[in-house]
């Protein structure tokens, strides 16, 4: 131990003789600031050094070079950058789905905010060109207000006192071309049903 502090101690001092006998020889210009603090880095190493290897007895880079190059030879990263490469194409689609419900959702609600809406987009990814689509929106609607009860009945047969769940077709017209017209998708792939 006494033997590493002595042999830290004559380093750092012959680092700062050098460092002056540099400073001293170097011209008074620009580039003598650039050199000092150079210079300067040097001896921050030559100081921090030490003490890095005493606080991890345990670094040593052939050991880490060693134990990346069986990685690479057992070709360990292929599988790692698959299932990455897996992970952010779902990401991509989940935000894609996102953005999509989001958008239609705000579309309606600025034209038509009398009424609740829910949007159910169903998107896929073409891997090989990299394109993503849209295969349906289901938007669910909500007329806030009184609603109408068609029938009721009392009794054993009774289950449920509205049973249409189908939204007028003059409204479920208006909601698909307004989507159809801000997304761009064909009104066939929009389907409008009453919640």
């Amino acid at each position: 131990m006494i033997d590493a502090l002595r042999s830290w101690i004559v380093t750092i001092c012959t680092t700062v003789i050098f460092i002056t006998a540099v400073e001293m020889i170097l011209p008074e210009n620009k580039m003598k600031n650039y050199a000092k603090f150079v210079m300067g880095l040097i001896l921050m190493a030559v100081i921090v050094g030490p003490i890095i290897k005493m606080m991890n007895k345990q670094a040593d880079l052939n050991v880490y070079i060693s134990r990346e190059e069986k990685s690479f030879n057992n070709n360990d990263y292929k599988s790692d950058i698959k299932s990455y490469v897996e992970k952010d194409e779902q990401d991509t689609l989940d935000q894609f789905k996102k953005n999509v419900d989001d958008t239609c959702t705000k579309v309606l609600k600025e034209k038509y905010p009398n009424d609740t809406y829910t949007v159910d987009s169903k998107v896929q990814m073409d891997k090989e060109k990299g394109l993503f689509s849209i295969t349906s929106i289901n938007v669910g609607v909500k007329e806030n207000g009184v609603e109408k009860i068609k029938k009721i009945q009392i009794g054993e047969d009774s289950k449920n006192a509205n049973a249409n769940k189908n939204v007028d077709d003059s409204v479920s017209v208006k909601i698909r071309d307004c989507i159809s017209n801000e997304i761009k998708i064909p009104t066939e792939k929009i389907n409008v049903y009453k919640l």
